[in-house]
């Protein structure tokens, strides 16, 4: 275990049952964002190892962070705030928000990405669907991607900053779920009911 499965451990944010994911496939563990954007003293820690890995990587040639919401929304706010007080530059931050199938800057962050250079960050990226439709939002309105960086990576290295179309992707940790679909799932097999509280499984 890393220092950032660390962290989500003390969080709560890693959680054993049998869950629904956003995928609609089933899986024993499920990764609660949530928990870590309710606990500060966790949250901190994380922003302080990003700042501290993008800044050893040299990485730090940005204007603007932005996230998709809800979860990365937060996580552009608290990390542009980081950036900020460790550079000395005030960096902004901006979300993305459903549209239809896709995502969209709204409410003015669509005119503030023109011309920019844009920090993504994510929480837990799966298939990259979410993140992928932020930085179409982002370069439909003149922004520029230089980086993406995501909490955990449950893609099993099918998310890379080549599918992406990205010059940096870095992802804190990686965190292996095996998942399977409702008709092959074991906990279904054995009666096991989804929990309907965390995760998608009231849909």
């Amino acid at each position: 275990m890393n220092d950032v499965q660390e962290i989500l451990s003390k969080a709560n944010a890693i959680l054993q049952g049998h869950f629904r994911l956003n995928s609609g496939r089933h899986s024993e563990w499920y990764v609660n964002k949530d928990a870590l954007i309710m606990t500060d003293t966790e949250l901190k820690k994380l922003i302080d190892i990003i700042v501290h890995k993008f800044s050893s990587l040299g990485f730090c040639n940005f204007d603007i962070i932005a996230g998709p919401a809800m979860g990365g929304a937060i996580l552009a706010k608290v990390l542009a705030m980081a950036f900020s007080k460790n550079s000395g530059i005030e960096i902004f931050s901006v979300y993305t928000e459903k549209d239809s199938d896709s995502m969209a800057l709204k409410r003015g962050y669509e005119k503030a990405v023109i011309g920019k250079k844009i920090f993504v960050i994510e929480d837990i990226i799966t298939t990259g669907s979410s993140v992928s439709k932020t930085i179409d939002a982002i370069r439909k309105a003149n922004g520029n991607v230089v980086c993406v960086c995501c909490i955990a990576d449950r893609s099993h290295g099918k998310v890379t900053a080549e599918t992406l179309g990205v010059p940096q992707f870095v992802s804190l940790c990686e965190i292996d779920i095996e998942t399977w679909e409702e008709k092959s799932c074991p906990f279904c097999a054995q009666g096991i009911p989804i929990d309907n509280n965390i995760g998608h499984g009231k849909k």
